[in-house]
C-alpha cells in the first residue's frame, strides 16, 4: 500500500471490501489521523493499520452457525488441532455472514491422515464428546462429533494468505476459501459453491484476481483459469440442488447471470475465448 493512501485515509485493502462494517471503516479514519486532524508519522500509521487489520482478522459472525451446532464449533476452537484449518462454507460464513452453514470441514497441507494420524484425531475428539466414524481412509476422516458432521481432509495446496484465528482454531482466509471453491466448481461444484463465490467476488476479491492466484495455489494445474471460467457457466448439476438457507437473500438466477457475464468478459479479454 502506498504511503499516500494512508495519509489520505484511504486504504485500498480496506475500501475495496464492502463487507467490512462501516464502524471499522470509521475506526480506520481515526487510526490514520490524530484527533486534531494531523497526519501521523509513517511508523505510527503502519502500527495503527496493523491494529485495524487485527480487528478485521478477529471478526467472526457466530450467528452464521445455527445454535445446535455452536457447541461443536466451540469444542473445535479449543482443541488445538495443529496444522488443520477450518475451510468450506462454514469458514467463509463465519467471515462474511452471507448464509447459514452447519458442517465443519478442516484441511491440512501436511497431515496426510494416515492410520496413526486418524487415530490421534479420534482419540482427541472422543475426549470432548461422542464420536461416530462415518468414513475413513488415507487422506480423509469423516465423523459425527455430538451428532454434528466434522470432516478432516489432506489438502496438499499452499495457504495463500493468513486467515483469522478463533482461540486456537485457524480459519482459512476468504481468498483461500475462494480458490478452493473455484476448484470445487471445476469438479462440478454444487449450488452452495456458486453462491459462496458470488458473494466473495461481488464483495471481497475480483474474479480476475482469483484467477491470477490460481497459479500460486494450484501450481501443477494446467489451464486452470480457462477451466474455471468454463465451469462457472455450467449450472446443470447445481440447478438440481436445494437453495441454502441464506442470511443475505439472493436469487439463484441472479447468481447464474452474474457468472455468465463475468466469465464472458474475462474469457474474451484475457484469453480471446468466447464462452
Amino acid at each position: 500500500m502506498a504511503l499516500q493512501d494512508l495519509w489520505s485515509g484511504v486504504d485500498p485493502e480496506v475500501s475495496k471490501r464492502s463487507w467490512i462494517p462501516s464502524a471499522l471503516r470509521a475506526r480506520f479514519q481515526l487510526l490514520v489521523f490524530n484527533p486534531g486532524g494531523k497526519r501521523l508519522s509513517e511508523t505510527r500509521m503502519v502500527a495503527r493499520r496493523t491494529t485495524l487489520l487485527d480487528a478485521l482478522m478477529s471478526r467472526i459472525t457466530i450467528n452464521a452457525i445455527p445454535e445446535p451446532n455452536r457447541a461443536t464449533f466451540e469444542i473445535l476452537s479449543d482443541l488445538n488441532l495443529g496444522q488443520f484449518y477450518l475451510g468450506g462454507g462454514t469458514g467463509l460464513a463465519l467471515q462474511i455472514g452471507h448464509r447459514y452453514s452447519i458442517d465443519f470441514d478442516l484441511f491440512s497441507e501436511n497431515n496426510q491422515l494416515r492410520t496413526d494420524d486418524r487415530l490421534k484425531l479420534k482419540n482427541l475428539l472422543s475426549s470432548k464428546g461422542d464420536i461416530e466414524v462415518l468414513m475413513e481412509k488415507d487422506g480423509t476422516l469423516a465423523l459425527l462429533l455430538n451428532n454434528i458432521n466434522v470432516t478432516f481432509f489432506y489438502y496438499p495446496y499452499p495457504i495463500i494468505e493468513p486467515g483469522p484465528v478463533h482461540r486456537t482454531l485457524k480459519i482459512a482466509s476468504i481468498t483461500d476459501i475462494a480458490l478452493m471453491k473455484l476448484s470445487a466448481v471445476v469438479n462440478r461444484g454444487n449450488k452452495k459453491d456458486f453462491i459462496d463465490l458470488y458473494f466473495i467476488i461481488k464483495d471481497c476479491i475480483s474474479l480476475d484476481q482469483l484467477l491470477h492466484l490460481t497459479k500460486e495455489k494450484f501450481r501443477d494445474a494446467r489451464d486452470f483459469a480457462v477451466q474455471a471460467l468454463r465451469a462457472l457457466t455450467y449450472f446443470f448439476d447445481a440447478d438440481l440442488d436445494p437453495m441454502p438457507k441464506m442470511i443475505k437473500p439472493v436469487e439463484w438466477e441472479r447468481v447464474k447471470n452474474f457468472f455468465l457475464k463475468q466469465s464472458k468478459i474475462i474469457s474474451l479479454r484475457n484469453f480471446e475465448i468466447d464462452l
